[in-house]
């Protein structure tokens, strides 16, 4: 496991800045933003993240420097199962393409397992073929797309 030291929890809270970033400037994204606004994890800090036992936090590594970003939270389902929920994944764009986002999401999913859960999902946004590949490559696939209207001006 990649769990990050002390001294880098800094470097994760700009890795989760850089992401959620991203996140604001792709299709669908303003709309996740808002959804993250809403969920109490987005408001604590790495540190906090850390602490607590239904959520991990994983980084990614390549060449020795901190590159990318996980969070993972185990969460209640119906019928009283468990399923890991990835929260955030990011890679700094410079080291895609290399190994750091399969590493870091595998990590994701045997912290998952090791939780007990049934199942493990993830969001991509439309349009991110690159996420969605990854996602694909892990052995994830589809199960449901969840479109959206405004109703609002």
């Amino acid at each position: 496991m990649s769990q990050p030291r002390p001294e880098e929890i800094g470097h994760l809270e700009e890795l989760r800045r850089a992401a959620l970033s991203a996140i604001g400037h792709a299709r669908g994204g303003q709309a996740l933003l808002r959804e993250f606004d809403a969920s109490a994890i987005y408001s604590l800090s790495c540190q906090e993240l850390i602490a607590r036992s239904d959520i991990h936090l994983a980084g990614g590594w390549f060449s020795g420097a901190l590159v990318g970003i996980g969070i993972v939270q185990r969460v209640e389902a119906a019928g009283g199962q468990a399923i890991g929920m990835v929260r955030l994944l990011y890679v700094e764009p410079l080291a895609r393409g290399v190994g750091v986002g399969e590493h870091v999401l595998d990590e994701l999913i045997s912290w998952a397992s090791d939780q007990g859960c049934s199942a493990f999902d993830v969001e991509a946004l439309p349009g991110d073929r690159e996420m969605k590949s990854l996602y694909e490559h892990a052995g994830l696939t589809a199960r449901k797309i969840v479109m959206r209207r405004s109703l609002l001006g």
